[in-house]
């Protein structure tokens, strides 16, 4: 360090006095800024301003960014890169160092490449290193009344490089340095379009400096200056008359007892944060965990706006969801397409998480948080749920349209995909991605060539697997959640219907539908009122619950215009839930009573829930139950390393030709065996049966699966076994075998049965060929005679009521419905089949009461006298079981699906969040 040559002269670099320095170290504020540019500029002559990146013309270069927080992204690895740097100099520069990922495994000598912290020496990396590289935000929540200040620790810049480095434009700095993210010279220069001034701060790390530079700290204000001469602002930093960058002496910090080590400190005063100026618990880490969704080093993010003040260590959502616990963990798999056949060089890591069904969007507690899929996406109900990264920074997004075209739909609102960049050519890298971060270029081995890698990958057959299980749940939600609005619907269309009818001619005067079916006699004023089920209600903080009341009060007693009724709920004993009551809900007695239970409660809590309701002028009913709150069920953990992996039953196997059969393994295997990234292990299936075909489930709680299909062409009566084996990381294999054998395919007959019937005026049933899991409500074709593909729907009169059956597995409802689950959201295929399923229902309403009225008029005409028909005039023109009637229906439903095809195509450009698709929806007959 003694051949340092002479720095610049306080008069050179524009000296100021030990208040003003540090100040200058404090200002936080719009306010605070000004008034030190003014306090400073009182000796003319000693300042001047000169244009970011030496170009007059600099709005171009800076005015890149289309959004405030993308930018701040660019100074977080900007920042990130100043640590990598630090640490490839301290460590002599060594050499083969050909991506940042590789660099910071190597220069901290981890023990992993990414940031998991299933790796007890990466987790305390985390921990450590994650506080030097800090963003934070303080001020208030006012539009433009936030700072920002971003701080590293890394190596630091002396003044005479700033120009050209955290100053300049599209300089070459990193170009040549394949261990850095940075490459084009743009940095995080954008932030500077979103804020009226900044302030940059850094020093060299005294060990990096070289022979011909002295230890100082270089400062400077950037500020967008309008001129009304010039069509658009210019970027201009200020230096000392010289044209030199103003310095400080480390030891003028020592007088003032404070410190500035060596790093950069960057404060943008009066930040426009745009979507991400809420409270940063809220917006902010996702926001950032989505954009560095893979980051090589750990950073912190502060919000000082809040009271407590939030804090966090970020580590990117893809390692965050890799902690979740496995019990709560979305399923996840990994794809690496072959590239070669593309032309391309290189390879992409493409991996991809199903969320779970039925978590709360708006939980944004830490448990809901960490299972839902809004939680790693950049906003709550993003559509951009593909996202391509590069060194782990998001560099493109694309929409659920993907995955709607892979005819996945059902699956949109619930997958994650992310596809892993780092390994692709270093050509394909220049051609792919752009300065800007914000997209990536379109054309041929181009996007285009990622586009074709996760098409391939959405066509894993695990996916499909996953899309069924969804399906299945979807048709099982068909008799649970909507029941209550396809009956709303058809009640609406009938009593429309008969008040437009004449009178006379009808049979029963009850409208509505209900799940039981016996008679009950009400009362009003109601003279009973009791909990359906008297048992303690045991229930976990944060759960939602439906419970049932039961009176003999009439079904509009809470919603009628006169003398309503009045439910309320008290607890005696702790306040630990709120109620919910939905007036138009009650059918047959029955009121749905929500309840949620306050996520802060403890276990143990609890007390009395006492119902009361209260019927004017003098009737008081009420009722009571236990409630409490109770710990979650241990979560399953798993042995690591397993110890067990065999087959449940040993008995021989047999399986039917071209069908799928399961076997189930039992295994004390973690969940996360296969799928991990430390140390993952393989199972895999085999059978030396030909046409015998093995896929591997799991494992999933102790129990793993082999998905034996059998092609259509396998010779029945063929004999041999399956193996699955386990191989763990350290070369343990376990292996387990079953006989199996290959018999003909069974045809599974339909037999004849009958439903009793007490029902009321008319009652909906949905008929399936094989009722989904978890449906209670609905029956089979068992159920109902001479039912099958063909049938539409079908009337049974019972006395005074009448059974609607609407078939869900009809030919081209059922293709239809297929089509909406893999095409759209749940909730635009429930709409859709809700609505189908009433006005079929409608319909058959019609035939019968035309039916009906039909051997009215016959009776009335050619009677005994006595207002009985002859049996040969009755007209066969409305039987349900003719084939005039079969035809009507079939084109009503052809009518009603062409109908409920042009709403869906709506839906679908809506859903889609504004992507364009240029494909029509195809017709039934191409889903059989």
């Amino acid at each position: 360090m003694s051949d340092h040559t002479q720095e610049p002269s306080d008069r050179e670099t524009g000296r100021m006095n030990a208040e003003q320095v540090h100040r200058l170290l404090t200002l936080s504020t719009i306010d605070d800024i000004q008034q030190f540019l003014s306090d400073v500029a009182c000796d003319s002559g000693k300042w001047k301003w000169v244009p970011l990146g030496g170009r007059e013309n600099n709005s171009g270069s800076i005015n890149l960014a289309m959004d405030p927080g993308q930018a701040l992204v660019e100074r977080i690895t900007n920042s990130m890169d100043a640590h990598i740097e630090l640490e490839f100099e301290l460590a002599g520069r060594p050499t083969g160092l050909d991506s940042p990922r590789e660099a910071v495994q190597r220069l901290w000598n981890l023990e992993s490449s990414r940031l998991t912290r299933e790796s007890p020496s990466v987790a305390r990396f985390i921990d450590e290193m994650a506080p030097r590289i800090s963003v934070r935000v303080v001020g208030s929540m006012g539009r433009r009344q936030s700072s920002v200040m971003i701080r590293d620790s890394g190596i630091g810049q002396h003044p005479d490089d700033l120009p050209t480095t955290i100053l300049g434009l599209q300089e070459s700095n990193k170009a040549d340095r394949r261990y850095l993210m940075g490459a084009f010279g743009q940095g995080g220069s954008s932030t500077f379009a979103y804020c009226p001034y900044s302030l940059v701060i850094s020093r060299r790390h005294p060990l990096c400096l070289g022979s011909s530079k002295s230890d100082v700290i270089g400062w400077t204000v950037v500020r967008q200056f309008d001129e009304d001469a010039w069509k658009t602002f210019r970027y201009e930093y200020l230096v000392a008359h010289t044209g030199l960058i103003p310095r400080i002496s480390p030891e003028v910090l020592d007088t003032l007892g404070t410190r500035f080590d060596n790093g950069t400190r960057i404060v943008h005063f009066a930040y426009d944060l745009g979507r991400i100026n809420a409270s940063w618990s809220r917006v902010g880490f996702r926001f950032f965990d989505n954009l560095l969704f893979d980051p090589v080093l750990p950073y912190r993010i502060e919000d000082h706006r809040v009271s407590p003040r939030f804090n966090r260590n970020l580590h990117g959502g893809r390692n965050r969801l890799e902690q979740v616990s496995i019990d709560r963990r979305p399923e996840a798999q990994t794809h690496e397409p072959d590239l070669s056949r593309w032309g391309a060089e290189g390879r992409v890591n493409i991996r991809y998480w199903v969320f779970r069904p039925g978590i709360v969007e708006g939980d944004d507690s830490e448990s809901g948080a960490s299972v839902r899929l809004g939680s790693y996406l950049d906003y709550d109900n993003s559509p951009l749920t593909i996202i391509f990264t590069l060194n782990g920074q998001r560099h493109h997004a694309r929409g659920k349209s993907l995955v709607r075209d892979a005819r996945l739909g059902a699956l949109a609102d619930y997958l994650l995909v992310h596809v892993d960049c780092d390994d692709l050519s270093l050509r394909l890298k220049k051609e792919i991605f752009t300065a800007t971060r914000a997209g990536a270029m379109i054309g041929e081995r181009r996007e285009d060539l990622l586009i074709n890698a996760v098409r391939e990958a959405l066509g894993d057959s695990w996916l499909k697997q996953k899309l069924e299980e969804i399906l299945r749940r979807r048709e099982t939600a068909l008799a649970t959640e909507s029941t209550r609005r396809v009956n709303q619907m058809l009640n609406r269309l009938i009593t429309v219907y008969r008040q437009g009818s004449s009178a006379g001619g009808r049979r029963g005067s009850q409208e509505g539908s209900g799940r039981d079916g016996r008679k009950r006699q009400t009362h009003d004023p109601p003279r009973s009122l009791e909990f359906a089920d008297h048992r303690r209600l045991d229930l976990l903080a944060g759960e939602h619950k439906v419970v049932h009341l039961i009176t003999d009060g009439p079904d509009n007693i809470l919603s009628r215009q006169h003398r309503p009724g009045n439910l309320v709920f008290a607890i005696e004993g702790d306040n630990i839930a709120r109620f919910a009551v939905d007036k138009d809900d009650m059918r047959n007695g029955r009121i749905p009573v929500r309840i949620l239970v306050s996520s802060t409660a403890t276990n143990g809590q609890g007390g009395r829930i006492i119902a009361s309701l209260e019927v004017p002028p003098i009737t008081l009913l009420t009722s009571m139950r236990e409630i409490r709150v109770v710990p979650p069920p241990l979560p399953y953990v798993g042995t690591d390393p397993p110890t067990i992996f065999e087959f449940a039953k040993k008995t021989a196997l047999t399986v039917e030709v071209g069908r799928r059969s399961v076997a189930e393994i039992h295994t004390n295997a973690r969940n996360d065996l296969i799928t991990r990234a430390v140390h993952p292990s393989h199972i895999s299936g085999s059978s030396n049966v030909p046409g015998m075909f093995i896929s591997v489930r799991g494992p999933r709680d102790g129990l793993a699966q082999l998905e034996i299909n059998v092609s259509p062409s396998a010779q029945v009566g063929a004999e041999g076994g399956v193996t699955a084996k386990l191989a763990l990381h350290d070369g343990t294999v376990f292996e387990t075998s079953r006989a199996v054998s290959v018999i003909a395919s069974k045809q599974h007959s339909v037999s004849t049965g009958s439903q009793p019937a007490s029902l009321p005026a008319y009652q909906l049933k949905r008929v399936w060929q094989r009722l989904p899991e978890g449906n209670t409500d609905d029956i089979t074709w068992d159920d109902v005679n001479n039912y099958s593909a063909t049938r539409v729907g079908h009337y049974e009169p019972n006395g005074d009521e009448l059974w609607l059956y609407v078939n869900m597995d009809e030919t081209q409802f059922r293709a239809e419905r297929i089509h909406w689950g893999r095409r759209f959201g749940e909730s635009t295929s429930g709409r859709l089949t809700d609505r189908y399923v009433a006005y079929i229902a409608f319909h058959l309403f019609q035939l019968y009461d035309s039916a009906e009225r039909a051997v009215s008029s016959v009776a009335q005409c050619a009677g005994d006298g006595n207002g009985n028909a002859e049996a040969g005039n009755q007209s066969p023109t409305y039987d349900p079981e003719s084939v005039p009637v079969s035809e009507e229906l079939r084109r009503v439903t052809a009518t009603l699906i062409q109908t409920l095809r042009s709403e869906a195509e709506l839906a679908r450009l809506q859903d889609s969040g504004g992507e364009t698709e240029d494909r029509l929806v195809p017709p039934p007959s191409s889903l059989a």
